[in-house]
């Protein structure tokens, strides 16, 4: 890493953690710091031939990786598995699990846009960001690893598929919990009055899931 790296890492670093102290005693937008990042990432894709011009590597081109939790991960500089890797690892766990396969990429697209290296700031790791504790309880003893972390959240979400009976009540059990969906007892997730109780959050995350679904199903 060369200081130059070094020195934006640190800044965003601290600033991060300023955000999320004034967050914690104001009740302030944490949203606020993943809109400079975005700030941040246009201006430098402005200058992109200057930068490389000078011998800084083309991962500097890009921020690091926000979450759909809103969490930072510096390790987005790191190499990330390589695209083999993780149709492999894709493959292996739909035949373990019954899925399909292009469920799980869209999974792993909303979750981490396939860097296997991903961090959220609430510690969720990897391709399908599987918390420590749900990937300790699934098996999973390296969640970088990406066989390990896709066929864990796979494994979770066909648990969840044979829970809840439907496909959107499962995914929105994997976004936020499997215990708040079971506490809203819906019977009908077709029935608006029943589906709505689901926060328009977690609804939305479906919702991005089940676009790319259809996206890679096309494929």
């Amino acid at each position: 890493m060369n200081r130059v790296e070094s020195i934006y890492i640190e800044k965003l670093s601290r600033f991060q953690s300023l955000l999320q102290e004034k967050t914690a005693k104001c009740g302030g937008a944490t949203g606020a710091f993943e809109n400079i990042l975005n700030e941040v990432e246009r201006r430098m894709a402005l200058c992109d031939e200057t930068t490389q011009s000078i011998g800084m590597p083309d991962t500097f081109g890009a921020p690091p990786y926000i979450s759909n939790t809103g969490g930072i991960d510096y390790s987005s500089l790191k190499t990330s598995a390589s695209t083999s890797e993780i149709d492999a690892a894709v493959s292996n766990a739909a035949q373990a699990t019954g899925l399909d396969p292009a469920l799980i990429k869209a999974v792993i697209q909303v979750e981490s846009s396939f860097r296997s290296d991903a961090v959220s700031g609430a510690g969720a790791q990897g391709l399908m960001q599987l918390m420590p504790g749900t990937a300790r309880s699934l098996g999973v003893t390296n969640s970088f690893d990406p066989y390990q972390n896709v066929m864990g959240g796979s494994t979770y979400i066909s648990q969840q598929l044979e829970r809840f009976g439907d496909i959107r009540l499962a995914l929105a059990a994997y976004n936020t919990g499997p215990g708040r969906i079971g506490k809203l007892d819906i019977t009908n997730p077709d029935d608006p009055a029943q589906y709505n109780q689901i926060s328009e959050g977690v609804r939305g995350y479906v919702d991005k899931v089940l676009a790319y679904y259809k996206q890679f199903a096309a494929q």
